[in-house]
């Protein structure tokens, strides 16, 4: 989950006063019908569904569902997520359901966000945990500030960041908030679990691509490994960054010229997908991005090392 920071209000959205006015006036009309769940309100889908509003918070959003940041296809289902429910609300899975839920909210833009499916219909549903259940908001009459929510809201006050970290791909809490909202969102469901790891995976050729870049760099003479020749050093930046399975099997053992089409098409593979990196990886994308954009870097990291492997060669001194 990261922090969202939401643009105005979209004017397709003020539609909705109007029928939020209406609907608290329904209420103080027959509270008692509507507390039981025998009467229920309706939100118009076509005001806080808007596609204005969407799109909107598409952006905001980075195309990502604002709690479990799953990236969204050109067709993937997403909702427009109330994060106060607003039809009927429960503590936890186990609690009855309490009518009405937030209906004052929604239409509420702060209330609104962009969610996959399977975060809103799977596993938030009406759930809404807080510290003290007795002082849940129950009407418009009442005043949600005294709540204490313990399911984190994306667009703040708190950085979600502060409440949940990350132990290689799995989701780990630093709070009890963090703890419920992994719990009630799901944040350790497998497809997520792996999708984290790919990402892992990513940045991680991203790390190995600029250690090349480092070591093709050096003067060979400065080379704190200069003596095990050019292309063991190759082998051994990979080997201690743990990624030699990220390269072609044959790459490390192979001939110069085997060896270096390899390791350039690795390389050009990690130059192709820093154009697909989320908004989230910026330190590490900015530097990718300036290294690689900069006089055609992949050139330069493979010139260089051309270059001391042929003197290296002339030396006798390359090693396989």
């Amino acid at each position: 989950m990261i922090r969202v920071t939401k643009p105005p209000c979209p004017d397709a959205l003020r539609a909705g006063a109007e029928r939020t006015r209406a609907d608290c006036v329904k209420y103080d009309e027959n509270a008692a019908a509507y507390s039981s769940g025998e009467r229920r309100f309706d939100p118009d889908r076509a005001i806080y569904g808007n596609e204005t509003v969407k799109k909107t918070l598409q952006k905001a959003q980075h195309r990502k569902c604002c709690y479990c940041e799953a990236r969204f296809g050109a067709n993937a289902a997403a909702d427009v997520e109330h994060y106060r429910p607003k039809g009927a609300v429960r503590q936890d899975r186990e609690s009855r359901r309490l009518f009405p839920g937030y209906y004052w909210l929604a239409y509420s833009w702060e209330n609104l966000y962009w969610c996959c499916q399977v975060c809103n219909r799977s596993c938030k549903k009406d759930l809404f945990p807080l510290e003290d259940p007795a002082a849940r908001a129950r009407s418009h009459r009442d005043d949600v500030s005294g709540e204490e929510p313990l399911l984190l809201d994306p667009g703040g006050p708190d950085d979600p960041r502060k409440h949940i970290k990350f132990r290689q791909w799995r989701a780990v809490s630093a709070t009890t908030a963090g703890k419920k909202t992994i719990d009630v969102l799901g944040l350790n469901r497998p497809e997520l679990t792996e999708a984290r790891r790919e990402r892992l995976d990513r940045l991680k050729h991203l790390q190995l691509l600029l250690r090349l870049r480092d070591v093709a760099q050096q003067p060979v003479a400065k080379s704190p490994l200069h003596s095990t020749g050019t292309a063991s050093r190759l082998n051994c930046v990979v080997r201690r960054s743990n990624m030699a399975n990220m390269l072609p099997p044959h790459a490390l053992s192979a001939g110069r010229p085997a060896r270096l089409g390899a390791t350039r098409g690795f390389t050009t593979g990690c130059q192709g997908f820093t154009g697909n990196m989320e908004p989230d990886d910026v330190a590490l994308q900015e530097r990718a991005r300036r290294e690689l954009d900069r006089a055609a870097l992949p050139s330069k990291i493979f010139s260089a090392m051309a270059d001391d492997l042929l003197l290296e060669n002339r030396a006798g001194a390359d090693a396989p």
